[in-house]
């Protein structure tokens, strides 16, 4: 009996992976999200530090009354050298880009706006109180909020860690997934074709999906279609990965050998064909914490199982705040009708155009299971319930994107 789609969901969804973490160098943590809130533990600027080359004055109070005004220069603030002493009413310290501003100094003269004296400086403009400072704690103070756990850790989030010293970052540690092609068929990208064969086109796209989802890949093997080739092969993937994803080998022919392979191995089985379109052939089976994916062969299908229930599951051992991708609210651009509405259907579309925060939509040609067009050419999908067969440009839609498209 088919288990429908909500049901099967559901069924995916009670056993996620348990997010773990641990803590790596900030110069490994690129890609990988945040496992805990990050606080500031000290103030950003770290100190009252100048913008700008110039002198660094502390004006007397008749400067307004000159329309130039002569200054000793008593000593130099460089960056990573401070000046020592203290700036009296009338003095400068000449200043670098950086440099701690001196104590007593109110403001700081840009270099073009003197003479660029050594001994003494005129100033063909006074400026105002505080400028060119930058104060210290004016970005983050101490116990301010630097990033939040979940947050994916990019290169400008490395600047910021970097900034406030955290040496070593806490981290999810990502799934490790491995990926699993049946088929006598099946040989490599560069291979030339011999009759009857065909391009393993699935390791690549399903290792990609993974890897673009921030898991890491375990094993990735082609099997052939031999009873003991697949229990080995499924023995060996789950004794080293969260989950396995296997492609082919899951409907009813005698090649078939999936399901009962992956039973020999101790995988319990929780549901097999859902009522959807395409990849109705879908298994999905547990051992312990080790979660398999039985996926149709054909491309389409076993894409788009893997974006719906397993990338998801990856996200979420991740800590990610939407593991269910993207979601925007839609319409079609025109009627749209389906037919055999007996089965829910992942329908590709792509968007024509945004209307206040609405994805205007077409369905995109070339949508059946062993075509990798449709999903190429495609933003997103819209899930079709069943018994809904006609999209009339008046209702109310979700699209969820694909995280690849732009």
């Amino acid at each position: 009996m088919k288990t429908p789609i909500e049901e099967a969901k559901a069924i995916v969804n009670r056993h996620a992976l348990a997010p773990t973490s641990t803590q790596v160098p900030l110069s490994e943590a690129d890609g990988l999200r945040l496992a805990a809130d990050v606080t500031a533990t000290e103030p950003m600027p770290a100190f009252d530090n100048s913008a700008m080359d110039g002198y660094a004055v502390w004006l007397p109070d008749d400067a307004a009354e000159t329309d130039t005004l002569t200054l000793p220069v008593i000593g130099e603030a460089q960056a990573g050298i401070p000046f020592e002493g203290r700036v009296e009413a009338g003095q400068a310290v000449k200043i670098s880009t950086g440099a701690v501003v001196p104590d007593g100094a109110e403001r700081v003269i840009r270099i073009e706006d003197t003479d660029e004296g050594n001994e003494a400086v005129q100033l063909h403009d006074t400026g105002r109180p505080q400028d060119n400072i930058r104060f210290e704690g004016e970005e983050v103070e101490v116990g301010d909020p630097v990033a939040d756990a979940g947050e994916p850790i990019t290169p400008p989030l490395v600047g910021r860690l970097a900034s406030f010293g955290v040496a070593r970052v806490p981290v999810y540690e990502p799934p490790t997934v491995a990926v699993l092609n049946t088929g006598n068929e099946l040989v490599d990208v560069d291979a030339d074709l011999q009759p009857g064969e065909i391009r393993n086109s699935n390791r690549y796209l399903l290792s990609s999906l993974m890897r673009e989802t921030g898991a890491e890949l375990g094993p990735v093997e082609s099997v052939p279609d031999r009873w003991d080739d697949t229990v080995a092969a499924i023995d060996r993937a789950a004794d080293a990965a969260d989950m396995v994803l296997i492609t082919g080998g899951v409907s009813v022919g005698p090649h078939d050998h999936v399901k009962g392979a992956a039973e020999e191995v101790g995988f319990e089985r929780q549901f097999w064909k859902v009522r959807q379109k395409p990849g109705k052939p879908l298994f999905f089976a547990t051992r312990d914490d080790t979660l398999l994916f039985g996926l149709p062969g054909n491309p389409f299908s076993a894409a788009i199982n893997a974006v719906y229930y397993a990338q998801p599951l990856v996200r979420r051992g991740l800590g990610h705040p939407q593991p269910e991708g993207q979601a925007v609210p839609a319409r079609m651009e025109t009627p749209h009708e389906r037919r055999k509405s007996k089965r829910a259907k992942f329908m590709l579309v792509r968007i024509e155009a945004m209307e206040k925060g609405t994805a205007i939509l077409n369905v995109v040609q070339k949508q059946r299971s062993h075509m990798l067009s449709g999903l190429h050419e495609s933003d997103g999908f819209v899930l079709a319930p069943v018994g809904k067969d006609r999209f009339e440009p008046s209702d109310e839609l979700e699209m969820t994107c694909f995280p690849w498209a732009d």
